[in-house]
């Protein structure tokens, strides 16, 4: 379902004017859900992601796992970074490099286990 709403989507991007998405009120109580995603081969951040770069030049073009669902040109890249409330209370900002942007045209995020494991610390 998410992969079709975004095959629908303008993907037209700006990066000059780019503003982080507007999170409803119950953007902020819910959250997000960062998915682990085996088959994918790149993380795919939603609109809760905080984009700290983009890759300047770097775009990609998303292909769904099924030929039904088209593809989608001309996504940016980029650096972002989630904030993980535990339940001490204290926070952990979880960094995905090089991962599709896709903002609010998707509400949660995905991360690939193998690009993640590909950083080293």
């Amino acid at each position: 379902m998410i992969t079709s709403m975004i095959a629908k989507a303008n993907t037209k991007f700006n990066m000059s004017s780019f503003r982080h998405p507007k999170l409803s009120e119950d953007d902020h109580t819910n959250g997000c859900k960062l998915g682990i995603d085996t088959w994918a081969d790149t993380c795919c951040a939603g609109k809760h992601a905080f984009v700290e770069e983009f890759i300047v030049g770097k775009t990609v073009t998303a292909t769904g796992f099924t030929s039904t669902l088209g593809s989608v040109p001309d996504l940016p890249v980029a650096n972002v970074l989630y904030a993980y409330d535990t339940t001490e209370g204290t926070v952990i900002l979880l960094e995905c490099n090089n991962s599709i942007y896709l903002g609010d045209k998707m509400s949660d995020s995905l991360m690939n286990p193998i690009q993640a494991e590909e950083v080293e610390v």
